[in-house]
């Protein structure tokens, strides 16, 4: 029979105590933009495709509030052997359920690209 431990912080053996929860990844997802799969993810329920270069990534279990962090990035080439160097995130398109990441080029040439990955930290609903 598995045991589970369930604890709020965990103490140091000197000095403060760390939040348990407040640490982790609540998603994370690495995503290929040009067949629209996912190689890996965390708490993702799917992907909507806005058009190229615009996509959409769905929560499995929604944040608390839309003040969340995020950090991302794409890389490779897209279909066309054009090279993606930015990807970028606006804050008006992240809601409670999902968040929306752009990927151009340093042109301004949005690029469906190989490989997209994301994390988000925050509080979980």
């Amino acid at each position: 029979m598995a045991s589970i431990l369930k604890v709020d912080s965990i103490g140091k053996t000197s000095g403060s105590t760390q939040d348990t929860m407040g640490g982790l990844a609540k998603v994370w997802f690495h995503f290929n933009g040009q067949d629209n799969t996912y190689r890996d993810n965390f708490n993702i329920s799917g992907v909507t495709d806005n058009g190229t270069g615009d996509f959409t990534h769905n929560f499995t279990n929604n944040m608390g509030n839309d003040d969340f962090a995020l950090t991302a990035g794409s890389s490779g080439t897209s279909i066309d052997g054009t090279n993606a160097y930015a990807m970028y995130y606006d804050g008006g398109e992240a809601t409670t359920s999902s968040v929306t990441s752009h990927h151009r080029t340093d042109a301004g040439t949005y690029l469906d690209v190989k490989y997209i990955m994301g994390m988000v930290a925050g509080d979980l609903a």
